[in-house]
């Protein structure tokens, strides 16, 4: 990481030369990032935000250096985070959820390599429930209650999305690229590898964590 006075230095020229607007479009988009930690294009409401951050990267790196955070521009899969070395807004997933997010990233392992017209990777919530089973994790059937409870946790961490509000075995759930920032093995025996090893931990929780803080 650059020395933060050069840091300083290019913030503020990139700074004084925006207008009033972009001041507020910035400031919203910052608070958006150190809330929900990504941006994905994939997303409708997050498109034209990550298209801001890129066409003004060199403020939104600046701006992250002052606060020992590093701004993660991933063009490959059109998302944007936020990172730090410092181990900090680290976020403990109890075991179920951390499955979850294990057999959405296999999911999403599999479904990228079938065509699509919109490259969306889609996955019913029926196929969860059974790939949970036959993993044998846990001994007793997960009832639906808490998938109601894990889901729009993972929303809200910008991994999944889907539209309705009603979450019953037959939902639709959106896979988002950033799931490969969370989980980053990139070979499905890997992954299967780490569901394999939930069956010897704990119910209380793992050290899977939502925002990519470490390297």
């Amino acid at each position: 990481m650059r020395d933060k006075i050069l840091a300083l230095d290019e913030f503020n020229e990139k700074y004084r030369e925006l207008n009033e607007t972009n001041k507020k479009t910035f400031s919203r988009i910052v608070n958006k990032l150190i809330k929900e930690t990504f941006i994905v294009k994939e997303k409708e409401l997050d498109k034209g935000d990550y298209l801001y951050v890129l066409e003004n990267k060199a403020l939104f790196i600046s701006y992250f250096e002052l606060s020992d955070y590093e701004l993660v521009l991933d063009r490959f899969n059109d998302l944007c985070y936020i990172k730090t070395t410092e181990n900090r807004n680290r976020v403990r997933l109890n075991k179920f959820t951390t499955c979850l997010v294990l057999i959405l990233r296999q999911f999403y392992y599999t479904k990228r390599k079938e065509i699509t017209t919109d490259n969306q990777v889609i996955v019913q919530l029926e196929e969860i429930i059974e790939k949970l089973k036959t993993s044998k994790v846990f001994k007793d059937e997960k009832k639906i209650n808490s998938y109601k409870e894990a889901l729009p946790l993972l929303r809200n961490y910008k991994l999944i999305d889907y539209k309705v509000s009603i979450i019953n075995e037959s939902l639709a759930i959106r896979i988002l690229p950033s799931i490969q920032v969370v989980v980053p093995q990139d070979k499905l025996e890997e992954i299967n590898a780490r569901l394999s090893a939930m069956k010897n931990m704990s119910d209380e929780g793992d050290d899977t964590n939502e925002n990519p803080d470490e390297d």
